[in-house]
């Protein structure tokens, strides 16, 4: 009698097992999903099929955007730098002259009024400029007014023309250093020189390729402070052209 129950029992655990496999549900294989995005507006293009790429946002809806430096008229872009120059400033320079070339935009006129500032921020604007009109193709021309002094001197240098009103007043000095009250060591001062020696050897390597001077008189007038007016700036070859003479 066992024997003949087991013998019942397995045809019915077979059957049962059968059930189980052959009930499974298969696996499909990954399909592809098209989403077409659309807006309301019309004011967003999506990128065509295939293309893994997004065409450009206007300003108005979001970034990419101009700094409050930049105003744009027909093509030609007007800046302004106004003031004590900061990295800060510098930097969004350097952003808004990626924008302007990705947009085909090389046409600038930069308004220039500052007495200086960081000196790191006057040659990162300087490098900005250079690189805009090597790299780029920009056609970069600075007006300049009121003052152009110490950080503001190698910005100015670097544009491809450079006009100044009659009444500007120039200046170049020996690099200065400003910090709050620090414990020092010697090796800490000695780092500190050799830094202030670099910026100025870049000072006086704008300076000379920007003008007719010579280095040993650009050393001996950043000496000493030295203010010069337009004129002066002009028979040095620093100025283009004086509006208002």
């Amino acid at each position: 009698m066992r024997t003949l129950s087991r013998l019942f029992i397995l045809p019915v655990i077979l059957v049962f097992l059968g059930g189980c496999v052959t009930t499974m549900p298969k696996v499909l294989p990954p399909q592809e999903v098209i989403i077409n995005v659309k807006s309301i507006d019309k004011a967003v293009e999506v990128a065509e099929e295939g293309k893994d790429e997004l065409k450009e946002i206007p300003d108005g809806l979001g970034i990419p955007k101009y700094s409050n430096y930049v105003t744009l008229i027909d093509g030609v872009c007007y800046y302004d730098i106004w003031g004590n120059l900061s990295i800060f400033d510098s930097s969004c320079f350097v952003k808004d002259i990626i924008l302007l070339n990705s947009r085909g935009i090389k046409k600038m006129l930069i308004y220039l009024n500052s007495g200086g500032g960081s000196g790191f921020a006057g040659l990162d604007y300087a490098d900005a400029i250079n690189e805009a009109i090597d790299k780029y193709g920009f056609d970069i021309t600075i007006r300049a007014s009121g003052i152009v002094a110490s950080a503001a001197i190698p910005i100015f240098a670097s544009a491809n023309r450079r006009i100044c009103t009659a009444n500007t007043l120039f200046m170049i000095h020996k690099g200065k250093l400003f910090k709050f009250i620090a414990e020092e060591t010697a090796k800490d001062l000695a780092a500190q020189k050799k830094m202030m020696d670099l910026i100025e050897e870049r000072y006086v390597k704008i300076l000379k390729k920007a003008t007719t001077l010579t280095e040993k008189q650009i050393i001996d007038k950043t000496e000493f402070t030295t203010w010069f007016t337009a004129k002066e700036a002009k028979s040095w070859g620093l100025v283009d052209e004086i509006v208002g003479e």
